[in-house]
């Protein structure tokens, strides 16, 4: 056995009577770590909302290295010696922030991700909890440098006109992936 925390512990038992007859038996007491380590402090779900700076990659691998700030006890093994892993939930896949295919509703997620933060013990005995890291995008996009009104006369003889207009700036503090622009008239 490879655990640490298992052991047997051997007792040898002698009787003598006063005429010197004894008897010898031998106990053997093995003593098993059948005690999974526990969360103290549960990791907790996190949430950040999109802004100006907010590297939402580096807080979610900071959020991760820190176990979700959680922290685990065990009655054998010292805190120290807990391994903790994490995995994206329900998978042995490393954990990454994923992009929400198509955000809706009134808090748009952006980006999500559940997490399964498992803790071991020496003995390989484990608990796991399953939290969520999730980044919102609350922020409107900005629209600046429009054009100034214009009036285009239409070409000779037509009455159709064609005109090449400089496209406004748009600038989104949320915007992971901004290949397509819809712009209306």
């Amino acid at each position: 056995d490879t655990c640490p925390n298992n052991y047997l512990i051997r007792r040898k038992w002698k009787v003598t009577d006063r005429c010197g007859q004894f008897t010898e038996i031998i106990q053997e007491i093995t003593v098993v770590d059948q005690q999974a380590p526990v969360f103290v402090e549960d990791p907790e779900d996190f949430l950040i909302f999109c802004a100006v700076d907010t590297e939402a990659e580096l807080v979610f691998n900071e959020w991760i290295l820190n176990n979700g700030n959680g922290i685990a006890s065990d009655n054998c093994t010292l805190s120290k010696d807990i391994t903790w892993v994490s995995y994206k939930s329900g998978t042995t896949d490393e954990p990454s922030l994923e992009l929400v295919a198509c955000p809706t509703g009134p808090d748009q997620i952006v980006q999500r991700q559940d997490i399964d933060f498992i803790i071991f013990d020496e003995c390989g005995l484990s608990d796991t909890i399953t939290v969520s890291f999730t980044v919102l995008d609350q922020l409107a996009p900005v629209i600046t440098g429009c054009p100034s009104d214009v009036v285009i006369p239409t070409d000779p003889g037509s009455c159709t006109a064609e005109a090449t207009l400089a496209p406004p700036v748009i600038i989104d503090e949320c915007s992971l992936n901004m290949d397509t622009v819809m712009l209306s008239a």
